[in-house]
């Protein structure tokens, strides 16, 4: 019983090992987030727009370009576009907010509540 209790690993290995656990999952999870709502809106710019919509100084913008913008700087909270107008280009476009709303409230309010969703996922699947 004695070799068996030393066998197992000390609270301080287990902490490490649960942080470096927790680092990892809310690193995948900022990265799946950020993939998802990249693909989506650069996927729609791309199909649903002409080129001569995502004019910024007369040059067409690549739509994954503005994407990754748009990804970046509404989960961040910065609130930046790409173009002089700024939003103004979705008013009416309801999938883009949609996919800027999901990526704003993904960075903020509902990131605990995704994670806790994660790791209660993780735990239903791991051995």
């Amino acid at each position: 019983l004695d070799e068996q209790l030393r066998s197992l690993p000390n609270s301080q290995h287990l902490r490490v090992t649960a942080y470096i656990m927790l680092i990892v999952i809310i690193l995948s999870t900022c990265f799946m987030i950020y993939l998802i709502s990249f693909l989506a809106m650069g996927f729609w710019l791309k199909y649903q727009y002409d080129p001569i919509d995502l004019l910024q100084a007369n040059q067409t913008m690549n739509p994954f370009y503005a994407s990754l913008i748009l990804t970046i700087t509404s989960f961040n909270q910065n609130g930046l576009s790409p173009w002089d107008n700024g939003m103004t280009l979705f008013v009416t476009d309801i999938f883009m907010n949609i996919f800027i709303m999901f990526a704003v409230i993904s960075g903020t309010s509902l990131f605990p509540a995704i994670l806790r969703g994660v790791i209660v996922l993780l735990k239903h699947f791991s051995p």
